[in-house]
């Protein structure tokens, strides 16, 4: 829609790379004047693939325009800024300002160059950073190394794969170092790695072991031509043979039932080994999605445990949470003092991503303005809210805010609901008539990443603006895979 802007996003990032281009040129420069150049091992790769996340692409609400002087106080010189704080303001206190209405480049910018960017910086493989699909995790390896790289293979392309763990064996073994096996008498985890010097000399690695991964419950397995791989914590294995089908478009899970459970099997050996397993959010599973009818759904009734804590979770994963402030409990359920919120981990909620599913609280609040519960942040999420006394439900899609909201206020204990069907509209229910609805162009596009939270909208709020966090008693709260029957 934009195209100028959209433009500048990538000529930005174009200059990034220049600037970082022209500072490695910098390090060989120096390298080459110290006589340090033909002995020195270099080795170059990016991190991981293009990133597909809109931060920054959506307005600040209040600050959506350049100002003319610092709003914030200066920071002193040595101290330490922490990212939430380089997102909203410069150094010298000036506001970030973000949105399609300023060109990106200056110091109080802070955009990315969002998902269109991404699928042509990754192109033609599946998925980006935080994935662990071709196009979350394939980085070309560059080694300069002369006195060690025979003569044949000097400007060549090698092209077996490997993995950021064979860095570090490499460098002890280019060293000819030994690992240790302690550090102030702590046993330090052993190297998993291969030495990538055979590389060098146009060799083969010998790999005898497979390539493991796993980020935010999305985890893979490579072994030879064969990859077993799955997005997010609670969605089936994808197989997939990388060397006829680099793209990931052709997954063969039904037809090799043997070479599934036989990796499945070491990936959950390696995950056990390193840590992985247990999930910080529950149990492992490999099941299927979650299918319609399934819920996430919380209680806060007195006959549970005394502590406010007890999360009952139908998709069969334990769920845990945490509580901020103090929140008391009695007969009527659980109480919020306007201070306190329930937070549940990411991957433990239901995921809302690309489907129908639904949110229902029971409560009573005692302010006209509250977050009865939210869940994501700037680009991806949906809160269910009071606004003037009126209940809303809002979601955020790519950045977007498609809210409905009732134009009469509610009284007493109250029964909210907040609805995206099958067919993409958005319905708002109070004590199960149905009061506003509205089209939305599409789902929510990723499992949105900020956490669950009950009673409250923090950090990126989905409604763009800040609510008081609730303040009253909640009996319950369901989320829903797919549509809650009217009663």
């Amino acid at each position: 829609k934009n195209k100028e802007w959209e433009a500048r996003c990538m000529e930005v990032y174009a200059a990034m790379i220049d600037c970082m281009d022209q500072g490695i040129g910098r390090i060989v420069q120096s390298l080459k004047e110290t006589d340090q150049y033909e002995n020195t091992v270099i080795m170059f790769l990016q991190d991981n693939g293009a990133c597909a996340e809109n931060t920054g692409r959506q307005a600040r609400q209040d600050y959506p325009n350049r100002v003319d002087k610092p709003v914030y106080e200066p920071y002193p010189n040595d101290k330490i800024v922490y990212q939430r704080e380089e997102n909203r303001r410069t150094r010298d206190g000036y506001p970030i300002i973000s949105g399609q209405n300023v060109l990106p480049g200056p110091k109080d910018t802070f955009i990315a160059y969002g998902r269109g960017w991404a699928n042509v910086s990754n192109t033609p493989f599946r998925e980006y950073k935080h994935w662990v699909h071709e196009g979350g995790i394939s980085t070309p390896l560059i080694i300069h190394a002369p006195s060690l790289t025979a003569e044949s293979m000097k400007g060549t392309f090698y092209k077996e794969y490997g993995q950021l763990v064979d860095l570090m064996t490499t460098c002890v073994d280019l060293a000819g170092a030994e690992y240790p096996k302690q550090r102030k008498e702590i046993n330090v985890t052993p190297m998993q790695g291969t030495s990538l010097k055979p590389a060098l000399q146009g060799q083969t690695l010998g790999r005898r072991v497979p390539l493991f991964w796993e980020h935010e419950g999305n985890r893979a397995v490579r072994e030879g031509k064969w990859k077993l791989v799955a997005k997010g914590s609670q969605s089936p294995w994808e197989l997939y043979n990388i060397e006829e089908d680099r793209s990931e478009l052709h997954n063969l899970i039904s037809q090799h039932p043997a070479i599934v459970a036989r990796l499945a099997k070491q990936w959950e050996t390696w995950a056990e080994r390193s840590n992985v397993l247990p999930w910080p959010w529950g149990e492992y599973s490999s099941t299927e999605n979650l299918k319609p009818g399934v819920k996430f759904e919380l209680h806060f009734s007195a006959a549970e445990s005394t502590d406010g804590t007890k999360l009952r979770d139908y998709s069969e994963h334990k769920t845990p949470f945490k509580i901020e402030g103090s929140i008391t409990r009695d007969s009527e359920g659980a109480k919020f003092n306007g201070k306190s919120w329930i937070e549940v981990q990411k991957p433990a909620s239901l995921n809302c991503s690309q489907s129908s599913w639904s949110v229902a609280a029971e409560f009573n609040c005692e302010e006209s303005d509250a977050v009865i519960v939210s869940q994501g942040g700037a680009i991806h999420g949906y809160s269910l809210y009071l606004h003037n006394g009126c209940p809303g439900f809002a979601v955020r899609i790519d950045g977007e805010v498609f809210s409905i909201e009732d134009t009469e206020k509610i009284k007493g204990w109250t029964e909210l609901q907040g609805v995206i069907t099958s067919d993409k509209k958005l319905i708002l229910r109070v004590n199960g008539k149905t009061v506003t609805t509205k089209e939305v162009p599409d789902f929510i596009q990723q499992f949105p990443g900020d956490p669950l939270i009950i009673g409250s909208d923090e950090a990126k709020t989905v409604l763009g603006k800040k609510l008081p966090m609730f303040k009253g008693v909640m009996k319950r709260l369901v989320i829903y895979r797919g549509e809650i029957p009217v009663r």
